[in-house]
């Protein structure tokens, strides 16, 4: 989504450019829209038509999960904006403990930031620096920086939108990361991957919720807060017949064509697919 960190004014006579670009989709005939982690979740509103908007965190958390000791991992936002993403990474890691960066930006330089001290524990532990898109990486190189200068013993990075502008991918090559985690829903050159750079398909979750849209179908299923729905639905798959007792009221899960058994099976397929 161009412009999608020009939602707000930051000072006088700037131009809330996310508004214009939602503008431009209806002037080009677009009547509804399917997006993948916006950059603040009011762009939504910008646009006069439904919404679906789809979110990455699972399958990112999927693998950095499986690749790491839970028991011993910090979730680290790289400034106070995204920790509300961090409980999300945080929830779905089992709990594990979360840290943010201060950090300042001058708004008369783009793209650059200022980073001050580390909020939270990461010392002797392993550190994923989230964040929803990288541009020229630094940013998030500063907070791979700080969080081993901490005592971290390794740090993760991982974003859905991988921009990768200007001096981006030599950042990221000689940075202290260990490995470097983004999702194809920007193209990614060949010039641009790294040894350390991995590369997560967002093609099953896309195919699902357009498949959702065209057949009328629940496209609750996939978005509105998914994440928050699979650590639900497996919580409810541990034990089925107390979800058949809870069941009772079907009305609670809305839930009226579907039985809770079809529920939790339908809900267990799509979450398996992605």
């Amino acid at each position: 989504y161009g412009y999608a960190r020009q939602d707000k004014k930051h000072r006088g006579r700037e131009p809330i450019s996310a508004r214009l670009m939602a503008d431009l989709f209806k002037a080009a005939g677009a009547d509804r829209l399917m997006v993948v982690d916006l950059h603040t979740s009011q762009i939504q509103g910008f646009f006069d038509g439904p919404v679906d908007h789809l979110f990455a965190l699972p399958l990112l958390t999927n693998y950095v999960g499986s690749k790491v000791d839970r028991n011993n991992l910090t979730i680290v936002s790289p400034d106070s904006g995204r920790v509300r993403v961090a409980e999300r990474w945080s929830d779905l890691m089992g709990g594990c403990p979360i840290a943010f960066i201060h950090k300042t930006r001058d708004p008369r330089i783009p793209n650059e930031a200022t980073i001050g001290r580390i909020v939270g524990d990461v010392k002797g532990r392993t550190a994923v620096v989230i964040d929803d898109m990288i541009d020229t990486a630094g940013t998030i190189v500063k907070a791979v920086d700080a969080c081993l200068e901490a005592g971290a013993s390794e740090v993760i990075v991982a974003a859905t939108h991988g921009v990768l502008s200007g001096p981006a991918v030599d950042r990221l090559k000689n940075s202290g990361a260990t490995e470097v985690v983004l999702t194809n829903t920007l193209p990614i050159q060949e010039e641009s991957k790294f040894e350390k750079l991995t590369i997560l398909s967002i093609a099953p979750l896309l195919a699902r919720a357009i498949r959702e849209v065209f057949e009328d179908g629940s496209g609750g299923i996939l978005v509105h807060n998914l994440e928050e729905r699979i650590a639900a639905i497996e919580k409810l798959a541990l034990n089925r017949e107390a979800v058949k007792i809870m069941g009772q009221n079907a009305q609670i899960y809305a839930l009226k064509k579907f039985s809770i058994e079809k529920f939790i099976d339908e809900h267990l397929r799509v979450y398996n697919s992605i």
